[in-house]
């Protein structure tokens, strides 16, 4: 089931939806987003983004499943190294989710777009 955003409504015509997805959350508006490790970060980088100060371009679909990997599957690359002790190992079924979770958000956003 996918996470259900939280809305905040804020002075004016902005809207940030917040959600989470295993220890991050993310916060979006205007097709802009962000990522912290609390919402109340999330909605800041979000916030810093609007006035300039950082924008989030968005990534790549290689750069989005290699930051998935890196974040939530504790990968440093999907590229085979012909070693089996590197390139196969066992995943909890919890992280496989949130893993699958997080390409399948990240490419309706790209949709959205």
């Amino acid at each position: 089931m996918e996470p259900q955003p939280r809305e905040i409504y804020l002075p004016g015509p902005m809207t940030i939806r917040v959600w989470n997805l295993g220890a991050r959350w993310f916060a979006s508006s205007g097709g802009r987003e962000a990522v912290g490790a609390t919402p109340c970060e999330a909605v800041g980088r979000l916030l810093l983004g609007w006035d300039g100060a950082r924008v989030m371009p968005r990534p790549s679909a290689e750069e989005a499943l290699l930051d998935i990997a890196q974040k939530v599957l504790d990968r440093e690359t999907l590229a085979p190294t012909g070693n089996a002790a590197f390139d196969i190992r066992e995943v909890p079924v919890w992280l496989l989710r949130d893993a699958l979770e997080a390409a399948y958000l990240a490419g309706r956003r790209a949709a959205e777009g």
